[in-house]
């Protein structure tokens, strides 16, 4: 069964419809009955008098029949006496009762909708409230249902709605919470309120409101953020009498009937534009994932069309294929910079329809020139939309890009064989062009081997800083304005958050976050308001990680076992600068891990020396690859000459890294079988670096890993509470900022410390201790919510049940329970009043 996309408010009115037109009805009915005996009884009165009309055969229509001498005038219905005005008022006031009882009742509004199952027996309608939310919940089952929000996925912590159908079909309702995999407790505060419900041993629906209450047992739902909803159900009906004792009776194991979804039920995603507007499709051409690997990046070059005039760029959504919802993780459409003389090249990607897998040795060098992002979709988000007044030139005769590259990561943790996909994404323009033109920033940290993430952690910290020096180069004076974010880490990431210093050193509030972090639901989020970020202040990403369940290191990287810890910025006016990352002083970082001395490309050096080496050895690696993309006549993807590199280790670099790229096919297989015993996450990944940063530094002290790999050393170093302790002291206090313009122009700045910042950001009102004092916050007592109607024509009426229905707030003027005796009180007060003896004529 498939929800549609308003909520089908008659299902329910339509039954409480029909008992407003028999109590109306019935009114009537009392009304005539009055009136017939009224006429009777003054027809008696007439003929006590001695002039009762005789029985004369009716008149002529169109005449009027006389009346007998000194006979008293009949009453009739259209006689405009007192009796009969009041009689007219009392059916007409009886009549707008009911309509205003029958109005009252109107189902509320709910505009979000989702089934939560496959197979359209769980549905879920909702809206947010002023304090909390609005929810009907209808389940195809027999016995209880429950509905759960949980900030892990499962069991544990989660926070549950249970409702047990009587034998009679009304409803008790419990507000309950989980510690584990065990069976849900009762909430010493229940503040679930049932508004309506009932169930006919096949379906059960209940309309109830769950507000945000300070219960340590509830979780919030106010923060605008994804959510795990667990539900479950049974289809053994509930023993007679049981529902109203305490779910301890009746809620049982419910096996395999259950499941989980994520969503925003702030916002549960979704752009739309007008029909008429245009749109470009940019998509994958049915690629076949791998059937021996679980993780891959596929890139491809894409021309956009010539336009007869400047267009803005103003939005895009999500084409993913039908089925490929488990597979695709994230796309991402990169603008390309191209010289006027790699267009050829540039034409022939395009025209031959290369494709390639990204940041591999088969794809061109070229590419590397497509860095700056136009459109970032992730899993578990649909799109984004502009604001208003702010747009995206495309084609660069219009200051934009002609080409542009698009980024597919697939994920198949099972290594699906035969899975082929052809997702992408649609891209909206007009030709209205808006007042300001946008970017996006990619910040962060350093996608790279240096990111380290110990094992056996819940709340392990990595910052990826973007660094005042870089703002304060790219930005304008007047400074530019946030208003959309998109963080992005993997899998083991539990919370993020885009954090905002000034230039003073004062800590702003976070532009972003997101406390219960979610790998498989990652939504950009447009900000209320924009946020303004001068030039001088820093934006720091907090990722924090959780590898309580992992036995090694986790480096960073682009498999999705790797790690990031990344934030996509929208911001307006646009400017030269696209990428704004950090890493960690390795040089301070080796220190802290107890290594002593180093011998780093064939050289003993002190430990700081040699990671200043490592630091030279990528900047210089960089410089000399976009160096090479810009040497006239350079084929794509061609070997550039070792002997324009600056210096001796850029030299050896390059040369093994171009004997990798050799055997790439059988990349060192002993290594790779031997360090994949250890258990590393992501370890093909961190073996196919070309840089092979830890690989090529050699350890010389402390002796008993005299010899050994730095990356040997980190896979095996004891990750002990001083073992972690010291290298979040690595990754905190000293840092490598880097910044890359449009046009690939990298600033890497010398090593730095964290600035003197007061990393406090002040406290929320606590709306709890507010609620205290003025008497909201609290729940009502352990007692369970009673029912009321029925959720649709399939379920039958039942009598009311245990406990009382709430007065909602908002929602309706009259309950449920209450409205039908509004309607049937109103018809016996007429029929009460007109059956009384009338007053003489």
């Amino acid at each position: 069964m498939r929800p549609s996309h308003k909520t089908k408010r008659p299902l329910v009115a339509r039954i409480h419809g029909s008992e407003a037109a028999a109590a109306v009805s019935a009114g009537r009915a009392a009304l005539s009955a009055g009136r017939r005996r009224a006429e009777l009884v003054g027809r008696a009165r007439l003929a006590r008098a001695g002039a009762v009309p005789s029985r004369r055969r009716p008149p002529v229509r169109g005449t009027r029949a006389p009346r007998p001498p000194g006979a008293e005038k009949r009453p009739s219905p259209s006689d405009p006496s007192p009796r009969r005005r009041t009689d007219m008022k009392l059916l007409i006031a009886c009549v707008l009762v009911a309509a205003a009882a029958a109005a009252s009742v109107e189902e509320p509004e709910l505009p979000h909708h989702a089934a939560l199952d496959s197979e359209g027996r769980v549905l879920l309608w909702w809206r947010p409230t002023a304090d909390g939310l609005l929810f009907r919940l209808r389940v195809a089952a027999a016995g209880y249902v429950a509905l759960g929000v949980s900030p892990s996925g499962g069991m544990a912590g989660a926070d549950i709605v249970a409702a047990a159908p009587a034998a009679d079909g009304s409803l008790a309702v419990w507000d309950l919470h989980a510690t584990g995999e065990t069976q849900p407790r009762l909430d010493a505060s229940q503040d679930v309120r049932l508004l309506s419900g009932a169930a006919n041993g096949t379906h059960t629906e209940l309309l109830f409101e769950r507000r945000d209450s300070c219960d340590p047992d509830d979780v919030p739902l106010a923060a605008d953020r994804a959510v795990t909803l667990i539900w479950a159900f049974s289809e053994q009906p509930v023993a007679p009498g049981a529902a109203g004792s305490g779910p301890a009776g009746w809620l049982t194991y419910h096996g395999t009937r259950r499941g989980s979804r994520l969503i925003n039920l702030h916002r549960p995603g979704g752009v739309h534009f007008a029909p008429d507007t245009p749109y470009l499709d940019i998509v994958a051409p049915q690629v076949r994932l791998p059937d021996d690997e679980r993780t891959m990046y596929f890139c491809r070059i894409t021309k956009l069309p010539e336009f007869p005039r400047k267009v803005h760029f103003i939005g895009f959504e999500g084409l993913i294929q039908p089925g490929s919802e488990p597979f695709v993780h994230h796309i991402i459409v990169y603008e390309c910079t191209v010289p006027e003389w790699r267009r050829a090249a540039f034409e022939a990607y395009v025209s031959e329809r290369q494709a390639a897998r990204c940041y591999s040795p088969n794809m061109p060098a070229d590419w590397g020139r497509c860095g700056h992002i136009l459109a970032v979709w992730a899993v578990g988000g649909s799109g984004e939309r502009l604001p208003a007044d702010v747009g995206i030139p495309l084609r660069e005769e219009y200051g934009g890009a002609t080409y542009v590259m698009a980024e597919i990561h697939y994920d198949n943790p099972a290594v699906r064989p035969g899975v082929v996909d052809s997702s992408g994404v649609r891209l909206y323009y007009t030709e209205h062009l808006r007042p300001s033109e946008a970017g996006l920033l990619n910040v962060g940290h350093d996608i790279a081997v240096t990111q380290m993430v110990p094992p056996g952690q819940t709340d392990y910290v990595v910052n990826g800083l973007c660094h005042s020096s870089c703002t304060r180069q790219w930005l304008p004076a007047g400074g530019v304005r946030v208003y959309s974010v998109l963080l992005h880490s993997h899998l083991a990431g539990a919370q993020m958050r885009l954090r905002h210093v000034a230039a003073n050193g004062t800590e702003l509030a976070p532009i972003a976050e997101e406390t219960a972090y979610a790998f498989n639901y990652q939504q950009t989020r447009s900000l209320q308001q924009p946020v303004l970020v001068r030039p001088g202040d820093q934006l720091l990403v907090e990722c924090v990680y959780d590898t309580q369940h992992r036995r090694n290191v986790t480096f960073g990287g682009l498999s999705a076992e790797n790690e990031m810890c990344l934030a996509f910025v929208s911001y307006y006016p646009r400017v030269p600068l696209t990428i704004c990352w950090s890493s960690p002083d390795m040089g301070h970082t080796m220190e802290q891990l107890g290594i002593q001395a180093a011998n780093a490309y064939g050289m003993e050096l002190p430990v700081r020396r040699a990671g200043d080496m490592i630091q030279q050895v990528i900047n210089n690696l960089e410089s000399f690859a976009r160096a090479e993309w810009d040497r006239e006549g350079a084929p794509a993807g061609g070997e550039p000459d070792p002997e324009s590199a600056q210096d001796a280790t850029a030299r050896h670099l390059y040369e093994v890294a171009l004997q990798e790229q050799r055997i790439m096919s059988d990349l060192r297989a002993d290594n790779v079988t031997a360090l994949e015993a250890l258990g590393v996450h992501g370890l093909p990944e961190a073996l196919q670096d070309p840089f092979l940063i830890l690989k090529d530094i050699l350890v010389i002290d402390p002796v008993n890993f005299r010899m050994s790999t730095l990356f040997q050393y980190v896979v095996e170093y004891p990750w002990d509470a001083e073992g972690v302790a010291r290298l979040q002291r690595a990754a905190t206090q000293f840092y490598r900022p880097k910044c890359v313009s449009r046009d690939g122009q990298i600033r890497n700045t010398e090593r730095q410390r964290l600035e003197n910042v007061a990393w406090r950001t002040p406290p929320a009102p606590d709306r709890c201790s507010q609620g205290a004092q003025d008497g909201r916050g609290g729940g009502t007592a352990v007692e369970p919510a009673g029912p009321a109607d029925p959720p649709s024509e399939q379920v039958t009426r039942g009598p009311v049940a245990r406990g009382s229905v709430q007065e909602p707030d908002d929602h309706s003027g009259v309950s449920r329970a209450a409205a039908p005796l509004t309607w049937w009180l109103c018809a016996l007060v007429c029929a009460a009043a007109l059956r009384a003896d009338p007053a003489p004529l």
